[in-house]
């Protein structure tokens, strides 16, 4: 069950609405006050909407959430019931169609099978880095006229099969075997300096 989190005013300004901007296609709306100052309510408190009336003082209830500030509440500060007659704008229900503009797609709920193709594609890309990466660090002990994309590669694909499971001789003994055979030391065979 998830919970919902609390909404803490952070700080309050009085502004006197000049007008409302737009709509955008979100359906936030937008409005300036008498100062020329821009603010933006979001769709999401559209029940906000109504307390916007041009020539009107507001009280902005304002409060942060992932370090971004937004407008949390509004109140008529002026001391005047709102006017009957007023109609307050309303939020679109769905995004305009602008063929200049982005649009977002619609969100796809993620199932059980969806979750575990996801999974399945993140662990085989991080092995197959892995796997390069391994085979990078295995050819600096070759002697460089022995390095080729293919030999790389190659053994990337050793790596690969073994995180995969499907390994059947020893990873080591097999990468060692190979090293050799294209002339590389093992670290027991190279020759340390004296100290």
């Amino acid at each position: 069950m998830t919970q919902q989190r609390k909404q803490e005013i952070t700080r309050y300004a009085v502004v006197t609405v000049d007008g409302v901007d737009d709509i955008n296609q979100y359906g936030d709306l937008n409005f300036s006050d008498t100062e020329g100052n821009k603010h933006k309510i979001g769709n999401k408190r559209s029940k906000l909407f109504e307390a916007i009336i041009p020539g009107r003082a507001v009280k902005l209830g304002y409060a942060v959430y992932m370090n971004k500030e937004y407008i949390a509440s509004i109140e008529l500060f002026d001391g005047q019931p709102a006017e009957p007659t007023h109609s307050a704008p309303q939020a679109k229900s769905t995004p305009v169609k602008n063929e200049s503009s982005f649009s977002m797609p619609p969100k796809q709920e993620m199932t059980a099978d969806k979750w575990a193709e996801k999974d399945r594609i993140t662990r085989k890309s991080i092995e197959r880095q892995t796997s390069l990466n391994a085979a990078v660090e295995v050819s600096k002990s070759l002697p460089p006229d022995k390095v080729t994309s293919a030999n790389i590669i190659a053994t990337a694909k050793v790596f690969e099969a073994y995180l995969e499971g499907k390994e059947v001789q020893p990873a080591k003994s097999r990468i060692v075997e190979q090293a050799k055979q294209l002339g590389a030391k093992s670290v027991d065979e190279e020759d340390l300096p004296p100290f």
